[in-house]
């Protein structure tokens, strides 16, 4: 029986880099892989078997029948034709963080951000606070961040995910411990069929946790907030009414009312920060409450927050002419 990757660009290839090496999960025959634009670069015929266009003929008249799973590339949309042929035959269908999921060891500790806007800055605030605390060596960030989920398993503990809706379509195990909801707003509805749609497929990410699990909801954000009590875990809520939020912002800090569920409320500076825009002051707000919860001291995380610099071509800054500020947000996916 084969696996069969579908998509061969980066996620694609480290998928095929992990089952092909003696320490992965080796398919049992060739792995099968199909693009629709890719070329075959870097692969042995003896391990791979490379599909495109001009001869999936070939992969349907001779191999389809032995495929066990097929994992997906998040660009590969639920209607490609392959995609149907294997459900219609009741062939199983991952994500690659799926895949990556079910191969994991040791039960290590997964934060996992999601959302329309902000997923990047918040992996990063949290990436660059794990740095600083001296967890570099054995936390690994990336997912929709760079680098695939499953380039990481192998040599890491814990985890920092950002995810997108595209990588959330196949999933049915994946479980982080810390899952993070910014905001959902319209966008990519070239993709999905209404805006409801997209909604729903970001709440997967939710679907499997466990009372012991923590969901970080932004109160701001109605899409976001209105899965406190529905996720089966702890909730907490991020946002600007200090009445309503665990987590918020007052007196140029992020307080933190957390004692519950980590022994102790916390007050993060920010007078030393010098990006202070409000959806700026949110990601950090969501950051702090999941990086204290992943077990990293305030003081530390204060010293990140002063450190960070925000990345660029995400709503950069580039100057002021003739009285109009001018920004960099070529990086978004929405307008």
């Amino acid at each position: 029986m084969s696996v069969l990757i579908l998509g061969f660009g980066k996620t694609g290839r480290a998928l095929y880099d992990y089952i092909n090496d003696a320490n992965g999960c080796r398919a049992n025959g060739p792995v099968l892989i199909y693009d629709d634009i890719a070329e075959a670069k870097g692969l042995s015929d003896e391990n791979a078997l490379f599909f495109n266009k001009t001869n999936e003929d070939i992969l349907f008249e001779k191999y389809f029948d032995n495929i066990k799973l097929c994992i997906v590339s998040p660009g590969i949309e639920r209607s490609h034709k392959i995609i149907l042929m294997l459900k219609s035959r009741n062939i199983p269908v991952y994500s690659e963080i799926e895949f990556a999921y079910n191969e994991l060891k040791n039960n290590p500790k997964i934060i996992a951000v999601t959302g329309t806007n902000g997923k990047t800055t918040t992996a990063t605030l949290c990436k660059s606070a794990a740095d600083k605390a001296g967890l570099k060596e054995r936390t690994f960030v990336g997912g929709n961040l760079g680098v695939p989920f499953i380039s990481g398993i192998k040599d890491y503990k814990d985890f920092i995910l950002e995810i997108s809706s595209f990588q959330l379509e196949w999933v049915y195990n994946f479980k982080p411990d810390i899952a993070v909801l910014l905001n959902v707003e319209d966008d990519h509805l070239d993709r999905y069929e209404n805006f409801d749609e997209y909604r729903l497929t970001k709440y997967k990410l939710f679907k499997n946790l466990k009372y012991s699990d923590i969901a970080v909801l932004n109160y701001d954000d109605r899409n976001s907030s209105i899965l406190k009590g529905v996720t089966g875990s702890n909730a907490v809520l991020f946002g600007f009414d200090e009445n309503k939020c665990d987590v918020y912002y007052k007196d140029d800090a992020i307080n933190l009312r957390l004692k519950a569920l980590c022994g102790f409320n916390a007050s993060i500076s920010l007078k030393n920060v010098h990006d202070k825009r409000k959806f700026v002051i949110g990601d950090m707000m969501a950051a702090a409450c999941a990086l204290v919860l992943y077990g990293i001291s305030p003081d530390i995380i204060e010293k990140a927050f002063e450190e960070y610099k925000l990345l660029r071509h995400r709503v950069e800054y580039i100057g002021n002419i003739e009285n109009i500020e001018f920004y960099d947000d070529s990086k978004a996916t929405n307008p």
